[in-house]
Order: C-alpha cells, then sequence, then structure tokens
C-alpha cells in the first residue's frame, strides 16, 4: 500500500498519502528454512511413490536443476521427443533437458 500511495502522490492521483505517517511494521528476522539431507530426501521418496504428485514435484527439482518458479512452470506441454523444452523466467534462456528413464533414478 506504501508503494502505491508515494506513485498516486507523485503522479497526483490522490491529494494526501494516507501512509505517510504510519510506521512499517517490524519484520521478524529468521533463518530461513533448513536445506533438507539425504536422509530427507529418502524418506520423502519413501513416503510419497513413484507416479504421485508430490513425487513428480521432488523429482523435477531433484533432477532437473530448475529454479523452483520454472519447475512450477515445467508441464507435459514442454515434453517432445523424451526432452524437456522451456524458456526459464528469470533469463529468458531456453533450457532444454534429456529426461532421463525412472529406472536411472534408482
Amino acid at each position: 500500500m506504501r508503494g502505491l500511495f508515494q506513485w498516486a502522490a507523485k503522479a497526483e492521483m490522490v491529494k494526501v498519502d494516507p501512509m505517510a505517517s504510519i510506521d512499517a511494521p517490524r519484520r521478524k528476522h529468521s533463518p530461513g528454512y533448513p536445506t533438507w539431507t539425504e536422509d530427507n530426501v529418502a524418506a520423502y521418496q519413501r513416503r510419497w511413490p513413484l507416479g504421485t504428485r508430490e513425487r513428480v514435484w521432488i523429482d523435477v527439482l531433484l533432477y532437473t536443476g530448475l529454479r523452483i518458479g520454472d519447475a512450477v512452470r515445467a508441464g507435459r506441454q514442454h515434453v517432445r521427443e523424451g526432452k524437456l523444452y522451456i524458456v526459464t523466467e528469470k533469463t529468458d534462456t531456453s533450457v532444454t533437458l534429456e529426461m532421463l528413464p525412472v529406472s536411472w533414478r534408482h
């Protein structure tokens, strides 16, 4: 809201910025999420067998090297002749990944 009203005031779309006198909320500092260990991944793979959506999700993340934003967008529409073709969001780079058989991962 703050940025919107600052922009609107500069563009003379509002006469008064109602956010000007309000302090920004304090942000909590967090160490973030811990990196998964090989044991975490193995436990997840035991819980979600091949063919489940949950398993596809972790396999795409583990075996493609795509950023999360690109991995989320990757789908059947990007697969042709055993390869994944996708243009990355961040750098607009065309990426081609050969899809390995499921047996390779075991």
